[in-house]
């Protein structure tokens, strides 16, 4: 689940120049900028689709796509009786990660930073760049996180128009964007740990859900019967 905050490395250029060494500590930025910017950052759909596409990797490893293939109704069937137990989940974890990615920000960035972030985070191309990063990211989870990283970048450039180069560029050229940089490993890693409490809490029980489904599938189906 590490990857899931890669995308924040992805929405500036590739050539953007390292920020200077900081001289004083940042003062915090106003709450409602920084709770704006959190809100954007991890919104609750991308945040399920990603999850849904881990499940899905998690699937062909379990199952097998033979197993698939013999049963090609049962993937479906296995997602369904999960979903609702999984999306309650993540959905009831997502604000202790907020606060956590929010903490972070609030002890890095100055207020002009923070301001910088969520304006670019709010406008039309930050909210299609960050956007098409995330779909891109899960469409491609499955091929190792430097592979994805790579095709998100490729998929975000070829959808950029004129009207997203200024705004693009001034951003990565901005302080925050350029903060955002060395603080992105930061929240990889409580992205991560988050990722990591949220299995050992609801794994068992999710196992279990689709161990039943598979056994209620293979019971109601026949491999030709479909």
């Amino acid at each position: 689940m590490k990857f899931l905050f890669a995308a924040l490395a992805l929405t500036a250029p590739l050539t953007m120049t390292p920020p200077a060494a900081a001289t004083v500590a940042p003062v915090p930025a106003p709450t409602d900028d920084l709770d704006r910017l959190v809100g954007l950052m991890i919104p609750d759909r991308a945040m399920l689709d990603l999850v849904f596409a881990g499940l899905n990797q998690g699937l062909d490893q379990e199952v097998g796509g033979a197993e698939f293939a013999r049963y090609p109704g049962m993937r479906d069937y296995m997602v369904a009786q999960i979903r609702p137990e999984l999306s309650r989940a993540v959905l009831a974890g997502l604000p202790a990660l907020r606060a956590d990615i929010r903490k972070i920000l609030a002890g890095e960035l100055t207020p002009q930073e923070a301001g910088e972030l969520y304006r670019f985070f709010a406008s039309p191309t930050g909210q299609k760049v960050y956007a098409i990063t995330l779909q891109s990211m899960g469409e491609n989870i499955a091929k190792g996180e430097e592979a994805m990283q790579r095709a998100a970048f490729d998929k975000v450039m070829a959808s950029l128009t004129p009207e997203d180069y200024g705004p693009l560029a001034e951003f990565g050229q901005s302080s925050g964007a350029q903060k955002m940089q060395r603080i992105s490993p930061q929240i990889n890693a409580v992205s991560t740990a988050w990722a990591d409490r949220l299995v050992a809490e609801i794994g068992p029980g999710i196992r279990t859900i689709a161990l039943k489904a598979v056994t209620d599938y293979k019971r109601q189906h026949s491999a030709g019967g479909q």
